[in-house]
């Protein structure tokens, strides 16, 4: 059920910003064990096809085996298979698909990702992303864990950027759409599955 409110917020949040500019997007996923993430990412290219979105990056906030060729499944079945892909190296949760849906779109789907190796750390993908887009113009949307978010917050200036993560984040991300939270009580299982001191 809150999966379903997710993706129907996810769509008025994008009617509401229906203009000529479209908005500029990185899209954070588990992508799985669950199937939403199909639905959200299904979502995010239909509305770049309208002209409403400019997909940055697609990243993973999982580390499971194939979950970076699950991405390029996905951004290749919808055109646009040069999507940069991230992958977290670190400490991240690895939650196996149990339903084998993503096991299926790898096996009979094109995609040029094979494995998580052929793709960068989600961290450095952000900062490198980030630091190259106009001030307080870029939309991160999360359908997923929040790992990415605190290791990006947490993170220190390097080569992409000489600002650290809270600041970059500051002064490049307009807003956050997450699928967190179970309210006004309560709790929700990316959050409290998640690696957040």
């Amino acid at each position: 059920m809150k999966k379903i409110l997710f993706v129907k917020l996810f769509f008025l949040f994008f009617i509401s910003v229906a203009k000529a500019q479209p908005e500029s997007v990185i899209f954070d996923s588990d992508m799985g064990p669950d199937y939403d993430d199909v639905g959200a990412i299904a979502l995010l290219h239909a509305f770049a096809d309208d002209g409403k979105a400019n997909i940055l990056a697609t990243i993973a906030s999982t580390k499971y085996d194939k979950v970076a060729a699950v991405f390029s499944v996905f951004n290749t079945y919808f055109k646009r298979p040069n999507i940069s892909i991230g992958v977290p190296k670190g400490e991240a949760l690895d939650l196996r698909d149990f339903q084998h849906w993503s096991d299926s779109v790898v096996t009979n789907y094109p995609h040029a990702i094979n494995t998580n190796k052929d793709v960068p750390d989600a961290v450095a993908l952000y900062r490198r992303i980030l630091a190259i887009q106009p001030d307080k113009s870029v939309t991160i949307i999360t359908v997923g864990f929040l790992t990415n978010l605190k290791n990006l917050l947490q993170s220190k200036a390097d080569m992409f950027s000489p600002l650290n993560g809270e600041q970059l984040v500051r002064q490049k991300v307009k807003q956050l759409v997450s699928m967190a939270g179970r309210f006004p009580s309560g709790s929700e299982f990316n959050v409290k599955r998640d690696f957040i001191a």
